[in-house]
């Protein structure tokens, strides 16, 4: 298989798997549990990783410095898209797995109802 379909079967694959994604965070709104694993991703990180909220404070830090006139120069879309980024790439990875198996949870009690 040439290189170009490969890259082409890879993006099917990323969509599908995005569209996927985006109906199960649909299904979790509706039913409120998006929310509540939301809030209790949230009291984790900041209850039993604080390093956590620190990182975030030094990510803005950087991201207005970044910029040639500091924190004029920056937009809250550029601030927000650091610190997003930032934020997922550094939430522990006992955490994503624990997130993980309570939204798997989730999704099959609804399958269930």
């Amino acid at each position: 298989m040439t290189e170009q379909k490969q890259e082409t079967k890879k993006g099917k694959a990323a969509k599908e798997e995005r569209k996927e994604a985006s109906k199960i965070v649909h299904r979790l709104q509706e039913s409120g549990d998006f929310q509540r694993l939301q809030e209790q991703l949230l009291c984790k990180i900041l209850y039993d990783h604080p390093e956590w909220w620190d990182k975030m404070r030094q990510q803005v830090r950087e991201s207005v410095q970044s910029k040639e006139a500091g924190v004029l120069d920056i937009t809250l879309d550029e601030l927000s898209h650091d610190l997003v980024k930032a934020g997922k790439d550094a939430v522990p990875e006992e955490i994503r797995e624990a997130m993980m198996a309570q939204i798997q949870e989730a999704v099959a009690s609804q399958s269930h109802r």
